[in-house]
């Protein structure tokens, strides 16, 4: 196959999307998680702006890829409860509690950004994009699933390392949704708001003074 110079932007977007925190770690204390969001966020509009301009046809397909569907919906749901269950149970089998940080009330952009804005970044990255990405270099869909399951888990390293392996589990249900639902991050994003807030909902419920939380979101 003869390599072109799309080839190699295609292949240089593939690696900003599959490390969209690399910055951080050459860069800053990975455990900043100040410095993660920020760089995630530029990574982010950096590949949007990226996507807007050389490839269109993202945006086309999306558009026409998608319409409203009951069934659909209802496994976006389901998939969120799933990745929601898969959180309790292993944070509770692995620590005897289900480690969720309270998240800071006054801090409405914050709270904002991490139900609604990050979410949707994160399937238009490790869904759309990457999978627009691998279709136009060759991937199969299996390749496309295990890359951005592992990529979506190790983004979530910061939180507590079993994250990882939660948010693996996480990535393939939403990797699948995005398959079966004909590759539109839709979807995938309505699942993945519904899980965080589920989480949020949770953690207001079980809020007890004194015990420590993580972000599992």
């Amino acid at each position: 196959m003869q390599i072109s110079l799309i080839h190699c932007l295609d292949v240089m977007l593939l690696i900003i999307i599959l490390t969209p925190y690399a910055r951080t770690f050459l860069m800053h204390n990975p455990f900043d998680k100040r410095n993660f969001g920020k760089n995630f966020s530029e990574s982010f509009i950096f590949l949007a702006v990226c996507f807007f301009f050389l490839y269109p046809f993202f945006w086309i397909d999306q558009k026409k890829n998608f319409t409203f569907d009951t069934v659909f919906f209802l496994l976006a749901i389901i998939t969120s409860i799933l990745c929601v269950s898969v959180d309790i149970l292993i944070f509770k089998f692995k620590y005897g509690i289900v480690m969720i940080k309270k998240l800071n009330k006054d801090n409405k952009i914050l709270t904002v950004y991490l139900l609604l804005l990050l979410p949707i970044m994160e399937e238009l990255l490790f869904r759309g994009f990457l999978f627009y990405i691998l279709s136009l270099l060759g991937g199969s869909t299996p390749i496309f699933i295990i890359l951005s399951s592992v990529s979506f888990g190790l983004c979530h390293f910061i939180y507590s390392p079993i994250n990882i392996f939660t948010k693996i589990l996480w990535g393939v249900g939403l990797s699948i949704l995005f398959i079966i639902t004909g590759s539109t991050v839709v979807y995938p994003i309505i699942a993945h708001i519904t899980s965080n807030c589920f989480i949020v909902i949770y953690d207001f419920l079980t809020t007890t003074k004194g015990v420590q939380k993580w972000y599992c979101l």
